[in-house]
């Protein structure tokens, strides 16, 4: 199987990259690639595109840190993205925000929409890790508005914000490839004050969770699953 774990930094993947990439002795993995996308849902989305499109892979890991929105999401914790939504395509109309479903822009169950949010269906198979599963809401803009944070918590009442994970769940979801969304909790959703961000942890426990994820993916015959 051709696995290709991608982050949209280089350094949210580099210790995992040089620790897997020293083993050469894959058993069900038999290529194993890493790319970084760039920051933000729109290079995320283009790039995954031209993955999917030219390297035709069998799963995509999307890795990376994320803010959340709830104090039981400790820091360094790391989970898998279950489901996903927009979080600022739309506007706001009387201090009122509007999504592009509310205003009748898009269906909310136009593929792979299903009622405004994208599922990742092959979690139930593919997070062979027990990963704790959570919802998240992707952004081009951080939020940090206080205003802005209760608004986004009380219409989609998500886990946590990251800025490319709705792009994976959209483009694997239109072409039906199987992914996971791993990410780790690096702070708390709007705290700008980085001594106050658990950075390092989170990305040591990132890597930690990728390497053992992929260890684990190389032991498993996934035909036998199917």
């Amino acid at each position: 199987m051709k696995i290709w774990v991608t982050a949209a930094t280089a350094f949210e993947i580099q210790i995992a990259k040089e620790t897997l990439q020293k083993n050469k002795h894959h058993k069900n993995i038999t290529a194993l690639h890493f790319a970084t996308t760039g920051v933000g849902m729109l290079l995320s989305a283009v790039q995954l595109t031209k993955l999917v499109l030219t390297e035709h892979p069998d799963c995509i890991i999307q890795a990376g840190i994320a803010g959340t929105f709830h104090q039981h999401l400790k820091p360094a914790s790391v989970v898998a993205v279950k489901k996903e939504m927009l979080g600022d395509t739309g506007v706001m109309e009387q201090q009122n925000w509007k999504d592009i479903f509310d205003l009748g822009l898009q269906s909310k169950n136009t593929k792979p929409f299903e009622n405004g949010s994208i599922t990742n269906h092959y979690l139930e198979q593919w997070n062979i890790t027990a990963l704790p599963e959570v919802s998240g809401i992707s952004v081009n803009e951080i939020s940090t508005n206080p205003q802005r944070i209760v608004q986004l918590n009380s219409k989609y009442a998500p886990d946590i914000e990251t800025m490319e994970g709705v792009a994976l769940h959209f483009v694997a979801g239109i072409f039906n490839i199987p992914y996971i969304q791993v990410r780790a909790i690096s702070n708390v959703v709007g705290e700008r004050d980085k001594q106050k961000w658990a950075m390092e942890k989170a990305l040591q426990a990132l890597n930690k969770a990728i390497i053992q994820y992929v260890e684990i993916f190389n032991e498993i015959n996934f035909e036998s699953k199917n």
